[in-house]
């Protein structure tokens, strides 16, 4: 099966040095990496290891839309720059979608920390995400190629996109959670605090999940790359 990646970016030079060469190591059809302007060396960085480096105007939503535009994969897997993958999640996918009734999934999260709060919060992720299959972009969503045509890719909000297009994927389909893990960089929590930026999420999900639309959560959310 061809799996297409398609990576959001903005300044995230020291992340994508690490996670693109990583991504060469296995199967992938292509690596498309979306850059929303950014004034570091991110486009450079990108351009060593994969020739598929597009600009688009900043926005998470609308980066996905635009990579996946520019991809011929026949399943689309989303990677957040600061993921960090250690083992062969092509094969995991590939599994995965060989059964017709399955249209895409996610993966378990690990934040890459030995920190005892940081592991407990990879912990409730998990929870949350078994509990009411419900990932997080940080998770690496993927779909198949005509469900994500069909639904119309992410929508064009400021937050949330991940769980709203997550919603309606799941409706398409049986939405599956692997048990292999992405692991994601700890930056934000060390960033903004491990209580701060865990209660906000949870905060903004809750908010979201009672119908207050996105675009007024947004100021409560700073990074968006």
């Amino acid at each position: 099966m061809k799996i297409s990646v398609i990576i959001p970016c903005l300044n995230e030079k020291a992340n994508l040095n690490r996670l693109l060469p990583d991504l060469k190591l296995y199967d992938f059809w292509e690596i498309v990496v979306v850059d929303g302007g950014s004034s570091d060396r991110s486009k450079e960085i990108a351009l060593e290891h994969t020739p598929n480096v597009i600009d688009s105007p900043v926005g998470r939503g609308i980066q996905l839309n635009i990579g996946a535009k520019n991809t011929s994969g026949e399943a689309l897997l989303f990677l957040h720059a600061d993921s960090i993958i250690k083992s062969d999640i092509v094969q995991s996918i590939e599994r995965c979608l060989n059964v017709p009734e399955n249209v895409g999934g996610a993966f378990k999260l690990k934040i890459d920390s030995d920190r005892l709060g940081l592991k407990l919060i990879s912990s409730c992720a998990n929870l949350r995400t078994k509990l009411f299959s419900l990932p997080y972009g940080d998770q690496g969503i993927f779909v198949r190629r005509e469900v994500f045509d069909k639904l119309g890719g992410f929508k064009n909000i400021p937050i949330m996109e991940d769980v709203d297009f997550v919603k309606r994927v799941s409706e398409a389909g049986n939405f599956v959670i692997l048990d292999d893990y992405i692991y994601t960089s700890p930056r934000r929590w060390q960033q903004e605090g491990v209580v701060r930026c865990t209660l906000r999420n949870w905060i903004i999900l809750l908010l979201y999940g009672i119908g207050i639309p996105a675009v007024h959560l947004k100021t409560w959310y700073k990074d968006r790359r």
